[in-house]
């Protein structure tokens, strides 16, 4: 279990609204204002436009894992190895931001909304390790995986290790991944 919280207090942001407000000019302490864009500015102005802005993140992580791997029988060439195995996993994304993240009043950057998502997912593989020859020794896998908000799939792996020498190792494999779009992506 794994449970991460991030406050970003986001100190000296602008506001859209009193940064256009300032360059229109502001009464402070009975005096007129104004934002300087291209020079210095009264600092009375700059804390009229600039505010913190924390927004909340926190990402939790529960995984359960079991696996066994050992050899299933011994082959002319060597052991016919194995290795089985299961997970589960639940992940929990949230993203808080205040009203003026949601209304786009935050100059340069951080805008949008709130974040909220979670998702299961189940997972399975299996793998054998086949001696073929005593240089050669192949590989077989696939992994089974079932996701709550994205489906499932099945991906296989093939090896082939080649040892012509002991100080020579060949390998070749092929497989097939799959990485489904994570939370902020389809959450935000």
């Amino acid at each position: 279990y794994s449970k991460s919280d991030m406050r970003n207090l986001n100190r000296n942001s602008v506001q859209d609204q009193q940064l256009q407000d300032a360059l229109n000019g502001v009464v402070i302490d009975g005096e007129t204002l104004y934002a300087n864009p291209f020079g210095t500015n009264d600092p009375r102005v700059i804390d009229y436009f600039t505010i913190s802005n924390p927004n909340n993140d926190s990402y939790e992580v529960l995984i359960a894992d079991v696996s066994a791997s050992g050899v299933l029988y011994e082959l002319p060439a060597g052991p016919l190895g194995i290795a089985l195995g299961m997970e589960y996993r639940e992940d929990t994304l949230e993203s808080i931001g205040t009203i003026l993240n949601e209304t786009g009043q935050i100059v340069g950057g951080s805008e949008g909304t709130d974040t909220f998502g979670d998702r299961d997912v189940f997972s399975a593989y299996a793998e054998l390790s086949i001696p073929i020859l005593s240089t050669v020794e192949a590989q077989v896998a696939a992994r089974y995986e079932d996701y709550s908000d994205f489906g499932d799939t099945t991906k296989p792996k093939v090896a082939l290790k080649y040892r012509p020498t002991e100080w020579l190792l060949l390998r070749a494999s092929y497989s097939e991944a799959f990485r489904a779009p994570d939370l902020p992506y389809l959450f935000s």
